[in-house]
């Protein structure tokens, strides 16, 4: 996720929900949810255990709740959400007894919890006007937020096919455009800087 919020190369994308469907076919629980310590294709060992523990490193559970609400907020991928719920539920008791102990979880929960933030812009990733934009993001805290680029040339298809909601989002009068949304609801687009860090804004309050 990062590595595309970084490049915008659709096959870290397509990398990063291999892993995670790797993730859950190997470390999912299906009695009652969360992801095992070990896998299936581990030694088999005596108990099978879950770590939910956010200490110096953050627990298996913590980071895979918070990719999982990433990548299925990018892509509005049904079942990965469903994943993210359920690990929510299934610690939720722990977390309430004693949340000073789970920081990362919490993280992934507020994310979860929303509102989310989906940032586009839309534009060549080579003009000025767009790394503009893409550094006015890059520079501000947005948890909850994800970040896609709308190419608008050949390489849209390939986009377009993991992140299905920027399809209609292209730039406007040839200049690179900003798409600010909230839970898949977009302000009016704007080609000013200025005005896509002022909705930025607006939304984390």
């Amino acid at each position: 996720m990062d590595l595309y919020e970084a490049t915008f190369e659709a096959r870290w994308l397509a990398e990063a929900k291999r892993l995670t469907q790797e993730m859950a076919r190997l470390f999912w629980d299906d009695k009652t949810g969360g992801f095992f310590f070990s896998g299936d294709q581990n030694e088999r060992l005596i108990a099978q255990t879950k770590e939910l523990y956010d200490g110096a490193i953050p627990s298996g559970n913590s980071v895979a709740a918070l990719d999982l609400v990433r990548l299925g907020q990018l892509t509005m991928d049904q079942e990965l959400q469903g994943y993210a719920e359920r690990v929510f539920q299934t610690f939720s008791g722990q977390a309430f007894q004693a949340p000073h102990a789970f920081p990362q979880f919490l993280i992934a929960l507020d994310c979860w919890l929303g509102p989310s933030q989906e940032i586009v812009i839309a534009g060549d990733p080579a003009s000025e006007d767009t790394r503009q934009m893409l550094q006015a993001v890059y520079g501000r805290f947005l948890p909850r937020a994800v970040l896609a680029l709308q190419p608008a040339n050949e390489a849209s298809e390939a986009i377009e096919a993991f992140i299905p909601f920027i399809k209609d989002q292209r730039p406007l009068q040839g200049k690179a455009t900003a798409y600010v949304c909230k839970n898949y609801v977009c302000n009016l687009p704007t080609t000013d800087v200025a005005k896509m860090v002022s909705l930025l804004n607006d939304a984390t309050r």
